[in-house]
C-alpha cells in the first residue's frame, strides 16, 4: 500500500498543494511552524475520518476560508483508489471513497492503512489512561469493523446510564437500570476480551522491534490492566458475569456520582522497560516514572512500529508510516536502526534538516508552500 499523490487545500497554512510521493522513503524538511506536521495530519485525516491533533474538524480549514478539500489518491492490492474529503465551517464534512460518497464516517476506516507518530504520541506513555486506551481504539477499529460497532453501543449505552441516573436520582437499583446493565456487561466482556487478546500481540511484536532497535539493550513489556481480575483465561460469559455483579456493587457510588463509574472505559496498559544483557532481563523500571525521554520515544516508537506489523498482516501488505520529528531525541545508533527499518514500506517523515545518506524523495516545505528538492 502507498500513497502516489495527495491534494490540499486550504488545509490549516497549506493554500494549495498536489505533492506527488515516492512508494518508499519521503522527506519534508522545513523550519518548525512551516506547515510539514500539517501534511501528516491530512493523511492521518484521510485514513480514519478524524484529525489525529484537532478537537473539531473547523481547526484544520485555513482561517481565511471557508472551506478545505483533501484528496488522497493511492495503490492497494496494485488496485488505484481514491478517498476525498471536504470540510466546511458551517456545514458537516463529507467523504467519498472512489467517487462514491460514505453515509458514515466509520466507512472510511479500513480502506487506506496509515501509522501516524508526532511528538504528541508520547503521551501514549506519559500522559492520562484515556490516550492509551484512544491508542488501543483506534487501532483495533481499523482492525475490525466489529469492534468499532461495539465501541459505538458502549459509549452510547454508558452516556445513556449516565443521563438515567442525573434524570431519575433514584435510590433503588431498578429493572431498567438493570437493563441496562445487562447491554454494557456484555459489550464490555467483549470489548476488555478483544483489547487483552491484541495487547498479548501486540507486546510480542514490540519485544522484538524494541530490541532490534536498541541493539539489545533493552526491551519493552506491556500489559493490559482490566477493572476486573484474571481475564486471560476468563470466559465471555465469567467476564460477563463479573462485570455485572460489580456494576450492581457499585449502584449506590452510581447514584451519589451520577455518572458510572465502573467498566473497561476505565481500563489502562502498563508499559515497563527491560535492561537486558546476554539477552536476559537484569532490571525493570516504570518507563513513564523513571524513563529518559529518549527511552519513553523509543518505546512508543517501538508500539507505533508494532502498530504497523499488526496492521500489515491484516492488509496482506504494509500500511503508509507518518513519522513526525521522530529523529532528535534518538541516538545515532537508534536513528540509523530506525531509518534502515523504514525502507521496506513507504514512509513520509518531517525533520528541519536532513543529513543522512539515504536513498529519499526531499521536499522542502516554506510557509505552506511545498517544493520538490530531489
Amino acid at each position: 500500500m502507498y500513497i502516489n499523490s495527495l491534494y490540499l487545500q486550504n488545509f490549516r497554512n497549506i493554500k494549495n498543494a498536489n505533492i506527488s510521493f515516492s512508494p518508499n522513503l519521503n522527506v519534508l524538511v522545513g523550519n518548525n511552524g512551516m506547515g510539514k506536521t500539517n501534511v501528516l495530519e491530512s493523511i492521518y485525516f484521510l485514513s480514519i475520518g478524524k484529525s489525529p491533533r484537532a478537537v473539531k474538524d473547523i481547526e484544520c480549514i485555513n482561517f481565511e476560508e471557508s472551506n478545505a478539500k483533501l484528496g488522497l489518491e493511492f495503490i492497494r492490492n496494485k488496485t488505484p483508489r481514491k478517498i476525498n474529503l471536504n470540510l466546511f465551517k458551517n456545514q458537516k464534512k463529507t467523504l467519498l471513497l472512489d467517487n462514491m460518497p460514505l453515509k458514515k464516517l466509520s466507512d472510511i476506516v479500513g480502506h487506506f492503512g496509515s501509522v501516524y507518530f508526532s511528538p504528541i504520541e508520547l503521551q501514549i506513555i506519559s500522559g492520562a489512561p484515556t490516550l492509551r486506551r484512544r491508542f488501543i481504539d483506534i487501532i483495533n477499529c481499523q482492525l475490525s469493523p466489529q469492534y468499532m460497532d461495539e465501541l459505538f453501543k458502549y459509549q452510547r449505552a454508558i452516556k445513556q446510564r449516565n443521563n438515567y441516573l442525573k434524570a431519575h436520582k433514584t435510590n433503588e437499583y431498578n429493572t431498567e437500570l438493570e437493563s441496562w446493565d445487562i447491554q454494557i456487561a456484555s459489550l464490555c466482556a467483549s470489548l476488555t476480551k478483544r483489547r487483552q487478546v491484541f495487547i498479548e500481540r501486540l507486546n510480542g511484536v514490540a519485544k522484538e522491534i524494541h530490541k532490534n532497535i536498541t541493539n539489545n539493550i533493552e526491551q519493552i513489556d506491556i500489559k493490559y490492566i482490566s477493572c476486573i481480575d484474571d481475564i486471560k483465561d476468563a470466559s465471555f460469559d465469567e467476564i460477563k458475569t463479573q462485570f455485572l455483579q460489580k456494576m450492581k456493587q457499585n449502584f449506590e457510588k452510581d447514584r451519589v456520582l451520577e455518572y458510572t463509574s465502573f467498566g473497561c472505559h476505565n481500563d489502562d496498559i502498563d508499559v515497563k522497560l527491560q535492561y537486558l544483557k546476554d539477552n536476559q532481563v537484569i532490571k525493570t523500571i516504570n518507563i513513564k516514572k523513571s524513563g529518559s525521554q529518549g527511552q519513553q520515544r523509543t518505546s512508543v516508537l517501538s508500539m507505533k512500529l508494532a502498530e504497523l506489523e499488526i496492521l500489515k498482516d491484516e492488509y496482506d501488505e504494509p500500511p503508509v508510516l507518518l513519522l513526525d520529528d521522530v529523529l532528535g531525541e534518538l541516538d545515532k545508533d537508534r536513528q540509523n536502526a530506525l531509518l534502515n527499518y523504514c525502507k521496506n514500506f513507504q514512509t513520509i517523515i518531517t525533520c528541519t534538516e536532513w543529513k543522512y545518506k539515504i536513498d529519499a524523495k526531499i521536499f522542502e516545505i516554506n510557509n505552506g508552500v511545498i517544493t520538490l528538492k530531489q
